[in-house]
């Protein structure tokens, strides 16, 4: 079982210190939570990315083309 240690202490002859965390047996790993010498450690869940919504871009289109406004003939205009 894997365990936060929260106070220094001796695991089996080895020093273990506070804010470690380690794999121990399950029966120490138990006393040790019992004592409130150590907390049963769980694993961050991994982050996932996240997808931003893709938007289309709009397409650009020319503006269209200013055409002159035709100028009637002169005899017409009488």
């Amino acid at each position: 079982m894997k365990v936060k240690i929260l106070r220094d202490v001796m695991v089996a002859g080895v020093r273990q210190d506070s804010g470690s965390t380690v794999n121990l047996d399950d029966h120490v790993a138990q006393l040790l939570i019992a004592q409130r010498q150590a907390e049963e450690y769980v694993e961050p869940a991994p982050k996932q990315a996240v997808k931003k919504a893709v938007t289309a871009k709009p397409k650009e289109t020319p503006a269209p083309k200013a055409t002159p406004a035709p100028t009637p003939p002169a005899s017409a205009a009488k």
